[in-house]
This record gives C-alpha cells, sequence and structure tokens, in this order.
C-alpha cells in the first residue's frame, strides 16, 4: 500500500521501504526521517539519529525527542483537531577546539567551540586577545557566527563544516559603505573535540 501511494504521488523513485526492525535496521543512508513514535522510542533511536549525515531532515508527528530541542515546531489545524509536528536538522559535531586561518594576519586564530545538539557557543582567540563568539549557530553542516577584528570591527563568518575541517568565508562589517569589502577566504581544521551527547 505504501509503495501504491508513493506511485499515485509520482515519488516512487524516491522512496525505499523497508519492513524491519527499527532498533536493528540500517537507515544511516536516508536524507529524511519521518517518525510516528512515542517520546521514549524517539529517545531511544536519538543516538542513532544524531549519527546520521549532518543535515539530515528529521520530522516527528505528536512527539519530540526529549532535551533535544527542535528546530521548529509546527502546529496544523485538521478536521480532528490540532497537530503538531517537530523538525530537526542533524547538526555536524563541532565541539572542540579549531585551527582557523583567515581571520587574523598575524597567524592561525583558535576557535572554541561548545556544542549541546545544535547549539554552539564558544570563544575566538585573535593572538593574545579573547573573545565571547556573537550569535554563533549551526544548522547542518553551516557554521556562523561574528566577532570583532583587530580594527574593531564586526565581521561574520559563515563556513561549512565537513568532519574535522571547515572552509568559508568572513563578511562585513556591516553599514553604510560605498563598496562592498573583499570576501576573505578561511579554513579551519579541528585540533580536539568530544561527541555530541
Amino acid at each position: 500500500m505504501a509503495q501504491r501511494n508513493a506511485q499515485r504521488a509520482g515519488v516512487a523513485d524516491r522512496v525505499h521501504f523497508i519492513h524491519g526492525d527499527i532498533y536493528t535496521q540500517d537507515f544511516s543512508s536516508a536524507t529524511v526521517v519521518v517518525m510516528y513514535l512515542l517520546e521514549e522510542i524517539n529517545a531511544q533511536l536519538r543516538p542513532t539519529i544524531l549519527a546520521m549525515r549532518p543535515g539530515t531532515r528529521v520530522l516527528s508527528n505528536t512527539f519530540s525527542m526529549g532535551d533535544w530541542e527542535p528546530d521548529q515546531v509546527i502546529h496544523a489545524n485538521t478536521s480532528t483537531g490540532t497537530s503538531t509536528g517537530y523538525f530537526w536538522t542533524v547538526p555536524a559535531a563541532v565541539n572542540g577546539v579549531w585551527s582557523i586561518t583567515g581571520l587574523d594576519s598575524r597567524g592561525p586564530a583558535t576557535l572554541r567551540l561548545a556544542q549541546r545538539f545544535q547549539r554552539i557557543g564558544g570563544s575566538l582567540a585573535l593572538g593574545s586577545e579573547v573573545q565571547t563568539l556573537l550569535g554563533a549557530r549551526l544548522q547542518g553542516t553551516d557554521l556562523h557566527f561574528s566577532f570583532v577584528n583587530t580594527d574593531g570591527e564586526l565581521k561574520a563568518v559563515n563556513a561549512k563544516v565537513e568532519g574535522a575541517r571547515l572552509t568559508g568565508v568572513v563578511v562585513g562589517p556591516y553599514g553604510m559603505l560605498e563598496s562592498e569589502p573583499p570576501v576573505i577566504k578561511i579554513a579551519g581544521e579541528r585540533q580536539s573535540g568530544m561527541p555530541l551527547p
């Protein structure tokens, strides 16, 4: 019936149905996971889901996943009442110390990141000056944060995380400028790290 419905919807070439044990079945290659399971089962599956490829989208009907805060809560009015959906994007593992080139002309900067699921915070050391990251956020493999450079200008970093490496650009300062400032490319490598909870 599921295969027939997929054909009717025109998506049969993009979905694969497996009849198996959810605790032993390998679904790590999925790019979208849709669940309608009790919260206790979601919590048991959470480590498996967090180990999936960063950027994988996860949607749960009615039940959340414990203290893993959803990226979005969706409320929908239906003929039987209101339904709630919870949406997450599997985050890259960024916890640890990173060496970043391109942020400071004096040499590599040290980026320290603390992570709890997709929520991150940390600090940036430019030479001997250490500052708290501003507006740090992580969505899938996309890492964003702002900092104040040695000239006192606010700069923003947009980076893509791939395992223990990251690449990206520095943009800004923002404001009323007659010309766009040049885009500065950065690269980084994790020096140490800890797994996601």
